[in-house]
């Protein structure tokens, strides 16, 4: 099953030794068994590479890949879907953590809905440690993920499953929009096919400081609305749409980071605690 893989699970890993254990075992643990997972080592300066040299002795579905040099959140999971063999793509940041039944159910769901290109779920929010603190629900269908679009990004990357055949006919991801690059790719494969949300949560969401999107929100703020105003037109962007998109560049500029990551959280539905969503 090894050598033609449905599912090739790509993990960019860039100095997280204390985190990618636990993100490839929750790959390894999974219920689906054919599948790949390449882990791409974007020249980590700390005990990473190791670490990952490690498991891919003890399972061969895991493929190593290790960058010269630093190629950042864009460059490394291209190489990863470079390498790809799978006709389904599953992202997981290093930091991360799946659910064991997480790949079965996405792969069922897009196996009975040929027309959906890109397929998320549902996320529980936790600490360092893995411990919930909220979760997140992401809207559900097609129709629902198209009227939010152009607002903020509707899927949560580590949630991701993408039909490699769709990403050959839209592209990779774009260099010019770091930080917000998975919800440019987006616009793109929704031009190509469907969207979907499973209301189930698929992953464990690690708050790491050190990430990009706390270390500079208003960075990423401002990226994901030059993402947004670039699709207006293919999208239909409504008049309250263009309105949400001067109110966000107003707060960006008056509003302290902390104060705009927690308003951005809100907007996107985080809720303490996960009981209103299905746990694994």
């Amino acid at each position: 099953m090894t050598s033609h893989p449905l599912v090739s699970v790509i993990i960019p890993a860039y100095n997280c030794e204390f985190f990618i254990n636990e993100a490839i075992e929750s790959m390894l643990r999974q219920t689906y068994k054919n599948l790949e997972i390449i882990v791409v080592n974007d020249s980590s300066t700390d005990g990473t590479l190791k670490r990952i040299i490690e498991f891919a002795k003890t399972d061969e579905r895991i493929k190593v890949i290790s960058n010269k040099k630093n190629l950042g959140v864009v460059g490394s999971p291209n190489r990863g879907l470079e390498n790809a063999k799978g006709e389904y793509i599953a992202r997981l940041d290093a930091d991360d953590w799946s659910f064991p039944d997480r790949i079965e159910k996405q792969i069922d769901f897009m196996e009975k809905n040929p027309d959906v290109v890109v397929l998320g779920g549902s996320i529980a929010i936790t600490d360092e440690n893995l411990n919930i603190n909220s979760s997140r629900q992401y809207p559900l269908t097609d129709r629902e993920i198209r009227k939010r679009i152009l607002r903020f990004n509707p899927f949560g990357h580590s949630t991701i499953v993408m039909r490699k055949d769709a990403l050959i006919r839209v592209g990779s991801y774009a260099a010019w929009c770091p930080s917000a690059e998975d919800y440019e790719l987006y616009f793109r494969l929704g031009l190509v096919g469907k969207f979907a949300n499973l209301p189930d949560i698929l992953i464990k969401y690690r708050i790491v400081p050190s990430s990009i999107t706390h270390k500079d929100p208003k960075k990423t703020a401002r990226i994901t609305l030059m993402v947004s105003r670039k699709y207006w037109e293919k999208y239909h962007a409504k008049l309250s749409d263009k309105l949400f998109f001067i109110a966000s560049k107003l707060a960006i500029m008056i509003l302290p980071a902390k104060i705009l990551l927690f308003l951005s959280r809100k907007m996107q539905g985080d809720k303490k605690g996960s009981s209103n969503l299905a746990l694994n």
